[in-house]
């Protein structure tokens, strides 16, 4: 068996020096007059704590194992078997348990004194010289010993190579009456060993100065900070707040209660910078604190141990926009998961980090309660937590001293990761760390409801108060300045985008000011609406509009609208697209088309009615393809010989090589119409966008040359909604 160790090195809050937190220790009473006591103070305030209790004596690792002795020659047994009484233990040697032709001595052994730890049985021991053909019954007579002791009771057998009493936890026993019974197999040197257990120290009143922060201003991103315990030394928690580095807000938070609470994100949907358990500790309620930070915390939970200053970062936000932040303290199961173990460890001297093991034995204990209290989310109370974490924690001290169960491997996999931490370490040590954490999981199956009464009331008291939250207002981190993307459909969302990509940047966030006041205004209007330039000119213009009426903040809105027209006087006529040709995009409609000249000049081949139509207009040189049904814009067709005439895309113009063009759409889906098959005889292509296709015409040329790719570009079509590119084909429309 053997951790985890506690190496909890989470960052520091800064890189400033800590005030060293008192040092406050908690442990529990394990005697009923001093639970009386305690509930007898309960009427005063909520700061009723259990001082550390005294140990015994000194650390289990300050004296070795005592050796086995014995006196004199010991008594013969052969096949017949035979019943001898050992100082206050009894050994049967059942007939034939003796091989024929043999006789086995068993050894007169001299007590063991008990130490500063341990409690000791009387030494048994059977010398052979071959296997015993039955099991041997050993029955001890246990001293007046407290519920505490006899559930730490552990059997053990003397390692001669490594000068120390082995656990045998696998070992079956039965305990009648004040008789401890086992029936054993193999024999050296047996005993029962149990923990001598803590004293109980006094009672006082006790509270936790509030923690100290820094005066530098909080980071530029804060608006402002709620503190729950402004003006109150009696609050649960206590707080304060100060500048870390790279906009992240260090929270010092004191638990100024005598019990754990858990600190939970409640608002924001943030998780914790880093994290920060305080000074170091080196007792066993350190050890405690750092394995349940690294069994029971998460990215949004926190542990604040009784009585201790801890921090916590939190980073600003990553979404734009006012954020508020709010973490609350409260006792939750797992806190009192938390609590019930730490009283459970009192009830023991094990050591402290003198014990390699002593985390392992912790750790395993919180991963399997822990499991155990996810699976009750309908826990609502103190006493409800208290008798349920109590139970978990019996359960899986059986667990844990049964090395084929889930967690008694964990232990075993914790205890030997923690050796190998270590370094170098005595085997004795290594198996005397191994027999109190088994006395210490056989002590935790003690614990009562009764005893932790003190703590039941202690959290009653709290609730009436209920738990407390502290809060950071600030802004989220705002987008890259034009880093967005337009619907090119709906002006009231894309009108919000913009003000969101906008005016929520850094440089604008002083509301006294009006936007239109700040010198940057201007230039960062230019920026934030450059992913425009994708939308049709008719779109940004009813955008300008949108901005003009529905900002409240007309002067800065009308800046960033006349940013948004001159998108649109900035698009070259002569530039195909997508989307079209210069202002002309393919949203466009009929009624449209008639409001800026344009006439319907119906279908050569169909007359007016036709499903297609074009419409056209004295002096450009461009028409349009209408949908009769429903005004939409098909195709925008050129007077493509036009030498200055181009597509956005690569500057293909006329005389551009196929070539050219098949570098220039590497990505596209290009429709090569070769074989006289573009219309009227003529070959080209079209070249298919994600928001519509242009048709391009090519010279005429052998199928070599269309496939080296040197015939030219003669005509530019135009550009139309996907399906209906302009070609040479006689539609009449």
């Amino acid at each position: 068996m053997l951790e985890l160790a506690v190496d909890d090195r989470r960052r520091s809050p800064g890189s400033k020096p800590h005030r060293p937190r008192k040092q406050v220790d908690m442990r529990a009473p394990s005697r009923f007059t001093a639970i009386l006591a305690v509930l007898a103070m309960a009427a005063m305030s909520p700061g009723t704590v259990r001082v550390a209790p005294e140990p015994t004596g000194a650390s289990p690792f300050a004296v070795s194992d005592p050796a086995p002795r014995t006196a004199g020659s010991g008594t013969a047994v052969g096949p017949e078997g035979t019943s001898v009484v050992v100082g206050a233990a009894q050994v049967v040697v059942p007939p034939d348990a003796v091989p024929a032709g043999h006789t086995f001595r068993i050894a007169d052994t001299l007590a063991i004194r008990r130490n500063a730890a341990e409690i000791y049985g009387q030494p048994v021991g059977l010398d052979h010289d071959a296997p015993l053909a039955k099991p041997v019954t050993v029955r001890w007579t246990l001293p007046l010993l407290s519920d505490v002791q006899r559930a730490s009771l552990v059997l053990v057998r003397w390692d001669s190579q490594r000068n120390a009493w082995r656990p045998e936890p696998e070992v079956p026993f039965r305990i009648e009456d004040d008789v401890l019974v086992a029936d054993l197999d193999e024999f050296s040197f047996w005993d029962w060993v149990a923990n001598v257990g803590q004293v109980v120290g006094e009672i006082v009143g006790v509270r936790k100065d509030g923690p100290t922060c820094g005066g530098a201003e909080l980071p530029v991103w804060v608006r402002d900070v709620v503190d729950p315990d402004e003006g109150m030394s009696a609050a649960a928690i206590r707080v304060c707040f100060e500048a870390d580095h790279d906009d992240i807000v260090t929270v010092r938070v004191v638990n100024n209660r005598t019990f754990t609470q858990q600190l939970v994100m409640s608002q924001g949907g943030q998780r914790w910078a880093w994290t920060w358990p305080g000074p170091d500790g080196f007792d066993v309620s350190a050890a405690l604190d750092g394995a349940a930070h690294l069994a029971l915390d998460s990215d949004t939970a926190y542990l604040l141990p009784p009585l201790t200053e801890v921090a916590v970062g939190i980073d600003r936000p990553s979404e734009p926009g006012s954020v508020v932040i709010a973490a609350k303290a409260s006792a939750t199961p797992i806190s009192v998961l938390v609590d019930v173990l730490r009283f459970a460890l009192d009830q023991v001297n094990i050591g402290g980090f003198d014990n390699p093991l002593l985390n392992a034995l912790v750790q395993a204990t919180f991963e399997c309660g822990g499991q155990q209290l996810l699976a009750r989310p309908d826990l609502s109370d103190a006493a409800q937590f208290v008798q349920v974490a109590i139970d978990a924690i019996g359960t899986c001290a059986t667990e844990i001293r049964r090395s084929d169960s889930e967690f008694g491997m964990r232990f075993e996999q914790l205890s030997l990761a923690a050796i190998k931490k270590v370094g170098k370490v005595g085997d004795d040590v290594v198996i005397k760390a191994n027999r109190l954490a088994y006395q210490a999981a056989g002590a935790f199956k003690a614990l009562t409801f009764a005893k932790m009464a003190f703590y039941v009331s202690d959290q009653l008291q709290n609730a009436a108060v209920g738990p407390l939250s502290f809060s950071v207002r600030g802004d989220g981190r705002p987008p890259q300045l034009g880093a967005w993307t337009p619907s090119c459909g709906d002006v009231r969302a894309d009108a919000n985008l913009l003000y969101r990509n906008l005016a929520l940047q850094d440089a604008f966030r002083d509301t006294a000011k009006q936007l239109w006041e700040y010198p940057d205004w201007d230039s960062a209007s230019a920026t934030a609406v450059r992913p425009l330039k994708t939308c049709s000119t008719s779109y940004l213009r009813d955008l300008a509009v949108e901005l003009s009426n529905g900002w409240a903040d007309r002067k800065s809105a009308e800046i960033v609208a006349d940013k948004i027209r001159a998108l649109v006087a900035a698009v070259d006529p002569k530039v195909i697209g997508f989307g079209g040709v210069g202002t002309f995009t393919l949203g466009l409609t009929a009624t449209e088309l008639g409001a800026m000249g344009f006439a319907n000049k119906g279908n050569q081949y169909s007359g007016m009615t036709a499903e297609c139509v074009g419409y056209a207009k004295s002096g450009s040189p461009l028409t349009f393809s209408v949908e009769s049904k429903t005004g939409r814009v098909l195709s925008i067709n050129t007077a493509g010989t036009d030498p200055s005439l181009r597509t956005e895309i690569g500057g293909i113009r006329v005389g551009s090589t196929l070539a050219d063009v098949r570098k220039a759409f590497a990505g596209y889906e290009i429709e090569e119409h070769l074989a006289a098959d573009f219309g009227q005889g003529s070959n080209g292509v079209i070249i298919n966008g994600p928001s519509g296709s242009i048709g391009l015409s090519l010279t005429d040329a052998t199928p070599t040359d269309y496939a080296s790719g040197r015939p030219t570009v003669s005509f530019l079509n135009g550009v139309g909604v996907p399906g209906h590119a302009p070609t040479n084909k006689e539609d009449g429309c």
